[in-house]
C-alpha cells in the first residue's frame, strides 16, 4: 500500500472513533466505512505489528463486532495466509522443505552436527534434523507473552556450543502476576539456557539482559536493566561477533496505547535499552569499546552500540567487517534497510521515518533538538520502500549461485511474502533491489547454510525452507 494511503492513518482512525461515539445508528452506518479503512490499514505488518493490528490505536478505541474479524487477526493481522501459494523463483533455482509441521516458527539456529533448534512464537523450542520430525526440547510457554507481535522471537546457539551447550533466547516476558498471553505492559529479556544431549533444562536458564520484569521500564530509574514492551515492538535478534561478543536488537516497546508518543521517544535516550543495537559480553555486560562506555559494565548506556530504531526485528553482521545490516520495520510511511557502519550512530526514529520528519513526532522537543543539529546528525537508510514488514537478511558468501549473487545481501518482507537481494558492486551495495522469491509464505528469518544455500523460516505455513541453485 502506498504512502499516500498510509500517512493519514491517525486522522482516519480519529474520525472513525468520533463517528462511533455518536451512537448506535451512526455506528451501523459507519461499518462500511470501517471495513474500507480496515482494508486500507490492515496491510500494516506486525513484525511483525503496530497499531494497525489493534483496536486501541493511539488512544482511540475502535468498535468490533464479535465474529466479524477472525481470532488470528489479533495475533498476526489475519495476514498469515498470505504468500502460501507456489513460490516463484528465478530460472535455475529450486525450493525444498527442510522442516514442516511447525506452529508459527519465528527463528532457527544450526547446531554443529547439522541439527536445527527452532523457536516457535508461543514459547516452544523444537529440535529437528533436516527432513525429520520436530520435537519439543524446551517449553517456555508460561514465561513467554504470546500476544500480537510478542513471543519467543529469536534463538541463537553460542559459537562455542560444542564446549558449553549454550543457547541464547530473546522473548517477551509474562510475569507470574500478569494474565498470560494478553495485552498489557510487559518487558523483554535475553536469556541463556544449556543444552545437554537432546534436551534443554528450564532450570538452566539465566537472564543476561532484561532482569527487571515488573511494571513499565518507565517506573524504574534511568539506566536500569529493563527492555520495555509497553505495547509492541519487542525486537529482536541475537548475533555473535567474530570475537565472541553479542549484538542484540531491541524495539521501542511502543506502537499503541495512550503513551505511544512518550514511549517511542525513549529510543533517543541512551540510558534506555529501547530501540537500540546493544553490544554485550556473553554474560550481558557492557564492553569498553562501546561508544557510550562509562566504566560501569552494568549501566545501560555502556551496552549501547547504535540507537534511534523502531523495530529492528532482524539483522546480521557483514562478513569481514564490523558493519551491521538491519531491517527496521516502519510505522506509517517507510520500511528501512539500515547499515550501522560505526558505533554511536543515531538512526533518527521517531523523529525521522525513512528520510523525512515523522508527522506524529515532529513537534516533540526531543525531535526539534535533533532537527536543529542538521541531517548529518542522523544516519539515513540504504533502502526505503512503502510500509510493509521488512525482515533483515544475510550475506551470500558461497560459490554455487550465479555470479551476481556473490557478496549479495538477501533480505525479505513478511507481509509481502517476498525475498529480494542487493548486489555488491565495487564493495558498495546497489540500493536497487532485485527479486529472488515471491509467494514465500511470510519469511521472518533468513540465513545461508554451510552448503551455500539460503534457509528461511516461512512463518505463514510453519516450515523451514531451502533455496538452492541447480543451474540449467
Amino acid at each position: 500500500m502506498g504512502e499516500r494511503l498510509r500517512a493519514p492513518a491517525d486522522r482516519i482512525v480519529s474520525s472513525i472513533a468520533r463517528v462511533a461515539a455518536r451512537g448506535s445508528r451512526h455506528l451501523l452506518l459507519s461499518w462500511p466505512v470501517l471495513i474500507v479503512i480496515v482494508l486500507l490499514l490492515g496491510g500494516g505488518g506486525t513484525a511483525l505489528a503496530g497499531c494497525k493490528l489493534e483496536w486501541d490505536c493511539h488512544g482511540h478505541s475502535l468498535p468490533v463486532v464479535g465474529g466479524l474479524f477472525p481470532a488470528p487477526y489479533r495475533i498476526l493481522g489475519n495476514l498469515e495466509h498470505r504468500g502460501t501459494g507456489k513460490t516463484s523463483l528465478p530460472h535455475g533455482f529450486v525450493q525444498t522443505t527442510v522442516v514442516s509441521g511447525l506452529n508459527l516458527p519465528t527463528s532457527f539456529t544450526r547446531l554443529p552436527d547439522g541439527r536445527l533448534l527452532i523457536a516457535e512464537k508461543a514459547g516452544l523450542v523444537k529440535l529437528a534434523r533436516p527432513g525429520g520430525r520436530p520435537r519439543v526440547v524446551l517449553d517456555l510457554s508460561r514465561e513467554v507473552d504470546n500476544w500480537a507481535d510478542r513471543g519467543l522471537l529469536d534463538i541463537e546457539a553460542s559459537d562455542d556450543f560444542k564446549r558449553t551447550g549454550y543457547v541464547y533466547l530473546l522473548y517477551s516476558y509474562d510475569d507470574p502476576q500478569d494474565k498470560p498471553d494478553s495485552e498489557g505492559i510487559r518487558t523483554a529479556r535475553v536469556s541463556r539456557v544449556t543444552m545437554t544431549g537432546n534436551s534443554i533444562s528450564k532450570k538452566s536458564e539465566k537472564v543476561i539482559l532484561g532482569s527487571i520484569s515488573t511494571g513499565s521500564c518507565d517506573d524504574h530509574p534511568p539506566g536500569s536493566d529493563c527492555i520495555p514492551v509497553d505495547f509492541s515492538h519487542s525486537g529482536g535478534a541475537i548475533r555473535f561477533a567474530p570475537d565472541g561478543s553479542l549484538f542484540i536488537s531491541t524495539g521501542d516497546g511502543s506502537g499503541g496505547g495512550k503513551n505511544y508518543i512518550k514511549d517511542a521517544l525513549r529510543v533517543q535516550n541512551i540510558d534506555s535499552l529501547a530501540g537500540k543495537i546493544l553490544h554485550v559480553s556473553p554474560e550481558g555486560k557492557g564492553l569498553p569499546d562501546n561508544p557510550f562506555w562509562t566504566g560501569n559494565p552494568n549501566a545501560a548506556r555502556s551496552k549501547v552500540w547504535a540507537y534511534g530504531l523502531r523495530n529492528p526485528f532482524r539483522f546480521n553482521i557483514r562478513p569481514g567487517t564490523n558493519e551491521i545490516y538491519l531491517g527496521d520495520v516502519g510505522s506509517n510511511l517507510w520500511e528501512e534497510v539500515d547499515i550501522v557502519a560505526k558505533p554511536g550512530e543515531n538512526f533518527g526514529w521517531p523523529c525521522y521515518e525513512g528520510q523525512v520528519h515523522s508527522p506524529l513526532y515532529k513537534g516533540q522537543a526531543v525531535c526539534r533538538r535533533l532537527y536543529a543539529k542538521g541531517r548529518a546528525a542522523v544516519k539515513f537508510p540504504l533502502v526505503t520502500y512503502p510500509r510493509a514488514t521488512v525482515i533483515g537478511g544475510a550475506f551470500y558468501t558461497g560459490s554455487t549461485w550465479p555470479s551476481q549473487f556473490h557478496g549479495a545481501y538477501v533480505y525479505g518482507d513478511w507481509e509481502r511474502s517476498w525475498i529480494k537481494y542487493l548486489t555488491l558492486e565495487s564493495n558498495r551495495y546497489n540500493p536497487t533491489p532485485k527479486d529472488l522469491a515471491a509467494q514465500a509464505a511470510g519469511p521472518v528469518d533468513l540465513e545461508f547454510g554451510p552448503d551455500g544455500d539460503l534457509y528461511y523460516v516461512a512463518l505463514n505455513i510453519g516450515q523451514i525452507r531451502r533455496i538452492s541453485f541447480r543451474g540449467g
